[in-house]
């Protein structure tokens, strides 16, 4: 069964929550795919459902039961265009996962004909709110507070439905985001073993501290994984260390979206003195892992082996994932003559030929758009004047690239 084309252990033991209260299968699965509408994936607000509730909804049922059975379901589309571009997807790094794997075997083995899982979740992901310390470039103000001014001048820029979403949530009166005080009432931690948290930047969050107390008497079988810009250790009376001490082990995947000064014009906000600092002050920690996970986009693509290359000496592992909103940012989008120029240095990265081969496919892709790479130049020209940046002096290379349609 795990051998079919389609099987992802995720709907089987496996819950991800956005800061819209959105509860989905996975953090990249899609909402709504009839009328491709950003909203509630299963049409369950945690405000007045629980992840409980959720968790044998219709919707994951029946999804369940096509990911086992050899059907692509709709939902899990982003992963099917990846594996189909010869790019790992989601799918493929859950699936490499042994452990948990085991558990959705076990998981579904024991599943009801109508895809009902009898098991809580073994791995929860939790988004507990959008109260973070930056405002990185491709974010926006539903996962960051830090956005909320500057959002005011861009958000005309994006498709009608997103617009809508966001004005729903009242994002543009109000810059916070986040969940109910008794949304932990309605969450099954008894069986977890992997706890991923993100934000918003969770250590930032109160909430996150909150979240770490409600299996502090299980820490020694809970790994922890983060999305974290790790710019602070600590949050009021908390101090993160201490909490991590206590685990099994913690996987840090820390965002770092350039080499040094590049990473703090895309992650406006950051410091990379004191992303440096920090992370030498984690890997004192033995149960302590880091990943520098790069988000790829237009405009750090150009600088990835200067990236890789700073990893390597901060002594810390490499990942990648892709910026595909806004679609601007994403690097498929550029013009052909922008491309090869990056084709050409990535190819001659000193890096692992599968993980080149993925990042190249992945760009060979053609979305390139005449008007999204205009709009490319006069997103980053708003906010370089909100933020007293200059996209020109800190890569001059599109100084080049702009001349080029």
């Amino acid at each position: 069964m795990t051998k079919n084309e389609t099987f992802c252990v995720a709907p089987f033991i496996h819950q991800s929550m956005k800061t819209d209260g959105c509860i989905k299968l996975c953090c990249q699965s899609l909402p709504e795919i009839a009328n491709h509408k950003i909203g509630k994936s299963f049409k369950i607000d945690c405000e007045t459902s629980t992840m409980q509730e959720a968790w044998n909804n219709d919707i994951i049922k029946q999804v369940r039961l096509d990911l086992a059975q050899g059907v692509k379901n709709k939902r899990c589309n982003i992963c099917w265009e990846h594996e189909k571009n010869n790019v790992k997807s989601l799918r493929q790094k859950y699936n490499s996962k042994p452990t948990m794997e085991r558990y959705a075997l076990d998981a579904f083995k024991r599943m009801s004909k109508d895809g009902t899982i009898h098991d809580p979740p073994k791995w929860i992901e939790l988004k507990l709110s959008n109260l973070c310390n930056f405002a990185c470039r491709m974010c926006h103000v539903m996962d960051s507070t830090s956005w909320f001014d500057d959002w005011k001048h861009v958000h005309h820029f994006s498709d009608s439905y997103w617009q809508s979403h966001i004005e729903g949530l009242n994002l543009l009166n109000k810059p916070y985001l986040g969940i109910e005080d008794n949304f932990f009432n309605g969450v099954d931690f008894s069986e977890v073993l992997l706890l991923q948290i993100a934000g918003g930047e969770p250590l930032y969050d109160e909430k996150h501290y909150i979240a770490l107390d409600k299996v502090i008497d299980r820490a020694n079988e809970i790994t922890l994984n983060y999305a974290t810009n790790l710019s602070n250790l600590g949050y009021k009376k908390y101090n993160v260390l201490d909490y991590w001490k206590k685990f099994k082990s913690v996987y840090l995947s820390v965002s770092i979206d350039g080499p040094r000064e590049k990473n703090d014009y895309i992650r406006h906000g950051g410091n990379w003195q004191t992303l440096e600092k920090n992370i030498k002050e984690v890997q004192k920690l033995n149960n302590v892992h880091i990943v520098g996970k790069c988000t790829l986009q237009t405009t750090n693509i150009f600088y990835l082996p200067e990236t890789l290359k700073w990893f390597q000496e901060m002594g810390i592992d490499r990942d990648v994932h892709y910026v595909n909103f806004p679609k601007w940012f994403d690097c498929r989008s550029m013009p052909d003559k922008i491309k090869d120029h990056v084709i050409n240095k990535l190819i001659k990265m000193q890096e692992n030929k599968k993980f080149k081969s993925s990042i190249i496919n992945y760009l060979k892709q053609d979305l390139y758009n005449k008007e999204n790479w205009k709009m490319f130049f006069t997103y980053n020209d708003i906010l370089d004047k909100l933020r007293n940046q200059n996209l020109f002096d800190t890569f001059p290379i599109f100084e080049i690239a702009k001349k080029i349609c």
